[in-house]
């Protein structure tokens, strides 16, 4: 009788060994993708890049046709103001209680390309008091622009640190003094400041 020649090691090896199946495959790529987003979010909320930085509490200002407005105290709030994904940044004048607002429609993207001032970054109220003149943002007059950039955004920028904000632009103004008419203007709105983390809820508007 001829007999069969029994089967090498490697065979029996081989023959030992499951085949991996889709859902096996699936299952690993799914594993990995999620082990690279923890990463990510790891890298996001590491101290050494969440926060302000050095950025100075008072650097952005508005300047322009003899006037300086200087603004203090801003602070990020998770309010969906401009977009689901929007944080509302307020603040008030050095000095004085006039506010200034700005809504960030979406800061992840900004924490790493600058956008548009206007734009990504929308300018919703700008006020101010010099000497007997008072100073608004006027809705009728050109739109922002310039652009606007983020530094140690972390969180969708309502980590606890905060983050560096920078301007480089312009916006329209009505600057009204005692005893003359209103004045149409365009001035700079430009700098850099720190952001504090979120806010308590609320929306944060002008008066």
């Amino acid at each position: 009788m001829q007999h069969s020649p029994s089967p090498s090691t490697t065979e029996r090896r081989r023959a030992a060994t499951p085949t991996a199946t889709w859902p096996d495959i699936a299952h690993r790529g799914l594993a990995v993708a999620l082990g690279a987003l923890a990463l990510a979010a790891g890298a996001c909320s590491d101290p050494a890049t969440c926060g302000a930085g050095d950025a100075p509490a008072d650097g952005i200002a508005l300047t322009g046709a003899g006037l300086e407005v200087r603004y203090t105290g801003l602070r990020a709030s998770q309010n969906n103001d401009c977009n689901p994904t929007s944080i509302t940044l307020q603040g008030t004048q050095v000095g004085a209680t006039s506010r200034f607002t700005l809504c960030i429609r979406d800061p992840d993207q900004l924490a790493g390309t600058p956008t548009t001032l206007g734009v990504g970054v929308e300018v919703v109220d700008v006020r101010g008091a010099v000497g007997d003149c008072t100073v608004t943002l006027d809705g009728a007059g050109a739109p922002p622009s310039g652009s606007a950039s983020a530094a140690g955004l972390c969180d969708g920028g309502v980590h606890p640190d905060g983050f560096a904000l920078s301007l480089d632009g312009e916006v329209s103004i009505t600057r009204t003094c005692t005893g003359m008419p209103p004045e149409a203007l365009r001035v700079k709105l430009a700098g850099r400041a720190a952001i504090a983390g979120q806010a308590a809820a609320g929306q944060l508007r002008g008066p």
